[in-house]
């Protein structure tokens, strides 16, 4: 992530913002490679909402758009969480990515 935001300005700070943008851009990149034809808001929503195991480069785990049978949280697609520890002002990351679908 870091690569590809300097690789557009090097002075880029990867603020929560920017982490975020990235994600955003990398999930509607690989919808668009699976559209055909003229891009509408119908199309696109159903790309993204076909989207299966994107690689994100283990910013955030590996995002699929499937819809979860809870009905209050039906659009929460990539459910997963991984905790943090503030040490010397610092967050450092505690573990790997789990899968918080369960006890939603």
């Amino acid at each position: 992530m870091q690569a590809d935001a300097r690789a557009v300005d090097s002075k880029t700070k990867l603020t929560e913002q920017a982490v975020v943008a990235w994600i955003a851009a990398r999930l509607v990149g690989s919808a668009l490679r699976s559209t055909s034809g003229e891009v509408t808001p119908v199309s696109l929503t159903a790309a993204l909402n076909g989207l299966r195991g994107v690689d994100l480069a283990g910013v955030v785990p590996p995002w699929t758009s499937q819809p979860l049978d809870n009905p209050s949280f039906r659009r929460v697609f990539n459910h997963y969480g991984v905790n943090y520890e503030i040490s010397g002002g610092k967050a450092v990351r505690k573990g790997d990515f789990y899968d918080i679908a369960p006890i939603l």
